[in-house]
């Protein structure tokens, strides 16, 4: 009896880890700015700095009345962010250092700068 009661507990748990939301799911959404690594933005950068990803691909950033469009994708990995802008000639590649359902953290470019984003 305790070997059913085993086998129906890993089994649940099997189910449960399979249910979570896709790495597309927790992107999708509008996060704000939290912090960069190594610099130290003001209130008002803070603020006004957003990032909507939604579910169909497409991708809006803000930043005070600055306004730039796109499309974005999750890599093959699902640890790779790579967003193409209109106003951009290149991509950018963000690689997922962490993602929650109110947390994205990621680093970018050749200093690997770290920046960590909320819902």
């Amino acid at each position: 009896m305790k070997k059913i009661m085993y086998f129906g507990l890993i089994i649940s748990f099997i189910i449960a880890a399979g249910c979570g939301k896709s790495v597309k799911d927790k992107v999708a959404g509008t996060w704000k700015l939290k912090s960069v690594e190594g610099q130290t933005l003001s209130k008002e950068e803070l603020e006004s700095a957003t990032i909507t990803f939604n579910s169909d691909g497409k991708v809006m950033a803000t930043a005070g009345k600055e306004k730039m469009e796109g499309t974005w994708e999750i890599g093959k990995d699902d640890k790779t962010l790579m967003i193409a802008m209109k106003e951009e000639s290149e991509k950018e590649i963000w690689s997922i250092q962490s993602i929650s359902d109110n947390e994205l953290v990621y680093t970018q470019g050749a200093e690997k700068e770290k920046i960590t984003l909320m819902k």
